[in-house]
């Protein structure tokens, strides 16, 4: 695993532990974010908005399988580190 995708995850860990406090306590990266509950709407929402401001612009949710590819942190990570190169790729 890349720095700047071990950096995206551990950016993620504290952004979800400011949300949900206690209940991501044992948070790491391969826990799974829908099937624990950790994933509300309003979670979603905010995560959403989360990877935009990492990735520089708005994401499509019609272009992806939200639920396969940001099942868990690390796949977040991915997705972002993902979606920054093809932004920078594209100009």
């Amino acid at each position: 695993m890349g720095d700047s995708v071990q950096n995206r995850i551990d950016d993620l860990i504290v952004f979800l532990k400011s949300l949900k406090g206690k209940a991501a306590s044992n948070l790491d990266a391969q826990t799974p974010l829908f099937s624990s509950g950790l994933i509300d709407s309003l979670v979603l929402l905010q995560l959403s908005m989360w990877i935009e401001e990492k990735v520089g612009g708005p994401i499509n949710p019609a272009e992806f399988n939200l639920a396969d590819e940001w099942a868990t942190v690390a796949g977040v990570a991915d997705f972002v580190e993902r979606m920054r190169a093809l932004r920078n790729s594209n100009g």
